[in-house]
């Protein structure tokens, strides 16, 4: 095994424990990013980054150069005390302020070797006491999704985020999210706007990260008829564990053919 491949490895190992990332929710302010001098910070986007500028005084790159993924960078100063005002486009033309600021190695806690950034409407603000909604099950958490109801414990919160699906003339959106002690919920639009082609969605099929954290999912229509003039659309509802992102979605689309 290649050194880079076995980095790869232990980077997905890593990266997969959400919880050890330090979150920061990016908007129109400029995030504090601190840095350790000679050690290689990740930071991880919601989207894959297209341009960097005012970097010079850092190496920044994939953290897996023989599988690079633009969403997952490593960080590095190139001297003791660098600072910089940093500005990162995303591939959905989000920009991204963020301040590096390399802190010196014997600051204990002043720093994170992983910051997860996502965007501040996917924000959730604790509203309830520890331990409440822990008694909701997966079952029930999606019949309160299908009604719209408020669950206690949860916080509700729409959202507009797009989603790719890899298929032309498909779009899917993140519309609402559930953020609970034990568990997550996700309401997607997908809509199909094409104009000759009928689209089957597999909810048996769908992936939610890797693992798969997607405990059940549920759609008002397995089958999206295309409509001249008229995009057809349907909600798709996913439970997962508290760990899951949404953006690491997978949706089992394909076309229908007439036999």
């Amino acid at each position: 095994m290649s050194v880079y491949r076995l980095l790869g490895s232990l980077i997905g190992v890593f990266l997969s424990q959400s919880l050890l990332a330090n979150i920061l929710y990016y908007g129109s302010e400029r995030e504090p990013v601190r840095l350790t001098y000679g050690v290689s910070t990740i930071i991880r986007f919601d989207e894959e980054v297209k341009t960097i500028s005012q970097a010079a005084q850092f190496i920044i790159g994939p953290a897996n150069p023989e599988d690079p993924d633009y969403r997952v960078l490593t960080v590095s100063s190139r001297s003791d005390g660098a600072t910089s005002d940093v500005t990162f486009i995303l591939a959905n033309d989000v920009v991204v302020n963020v301040k590096l600021i390399t802190v010196p190695s014997g600051l204990p806690g002043k720093t994170s070797t992983f910051y997860d950034l996502k965007p501040k409407s996917l924000k959730v603000d604790p509203i309830a006491k520890m331990g409440e909604g822990s008694d909701i099950s997966e079952i029930e958490l999606m019949k309160a999704m299908i009604r719209s109801d408020k669950v206690i414990g949860y916080n509700v919160q729409a959202v507009s985020q797009d989603v790719r699906t890899g298929i032309d003339g498909v779009s899917a959106r993140l519309v609402q999210v559930y953020s609970g002690p034990k568990f997550h919920g996700y309401v997607f639009k997908v809509t199909n706007e094409s104009k000759s082609k009928d689209y089957a969605l597999d909810v048996k099929s769908l992936t939610l990260g890797r693992p798969n954290v997607a405990i059940l999912t549920q759609a008002d229509d397995n089958i999206l008829r295309h409509a001249p003039g008229k995009p057809t659309v349907t909600l798709l509802r996913i439970v997962s564990k508290p760990t899951a992102v949404y953006y690491s979605v997978i949706l089992p689309l394909a076309p229908i053919v007439e036999k």
